[in-house]
């Protein structure tokens, strides 16, 4: 079983992707969702890592829906909190894309063929406020991306370590 230490509900401060999965989330009838961090000493890399959990309770009126739930890892609180909400967004976006059919999330994610955001050709009364969320997105998941290159040299130096230690 796992001890959780940190625990956070959104709407209490300002991450990215926040104030947006609250808009969606209050739009569909959702319960907030809840974020469980835990730390974890020295995976087998040799560092530091959270363990976080999230949880999106689902529609518990008709038409009811399941709870979302899902766990990742990641070297901070911080970053890990910022991932998990990113994440949620997506998953609640994609979960409930009908419902959402005719909104700004609706095109939330899509990309071009070489990866970069696009702009939303429906909607165009909200194509900036849509671009920006979209580079937002688009950033975080660029630091996401470099965040986990620098946990792989890392990786590879304390096996290079280790692997001195052993010879030695």
């Amino acid at each position: 079983m796992t001890a959780y230490t940190e625990f956070y509900r959104t709407g209490q401060r300002e991450y990215p992707f926040e104030l947006n999965l609250f808009n969606i989330i209050t739009f569909l009838g959702l319960s907030p969702p809840e974020f469980c961090g835990a730390r974890r000493l020295a995976n087998q890399f040799g560092l530091d890592h959270w363990i976080i959990t999230r949880k999106i309770h689902g529609r518990q009126v008709p038409p009811t829906t399941e709870d979302i739930t899902f766990t990742n890892t990641a070297y901070t609180w911080e970053f890990g909190l910022a991932h998990a909400m990113h994440e949620a967004l997506a998953r609640v976006c994609g979960v409930h894309a009908d419902a959402l059919s005719h909104t700004l999330y609706c095109h939330l994610g899509k990309r071009t063929c070489h990866g970069l955001p696009i702009r939303s050709p429906r909607l165009p009364e909200f194509s900036q406020r849509f671009e920006d969320l979209e580079h937002l997105l688009y950033d975080v998941q660029t630091r996401r991306d470099k965040h986990l290159a620098v946990g792989a040299e890392l990786h590879h130096e304390v096996l290079g370590l280790k692997a001195k230690k052993s010879r030695a």
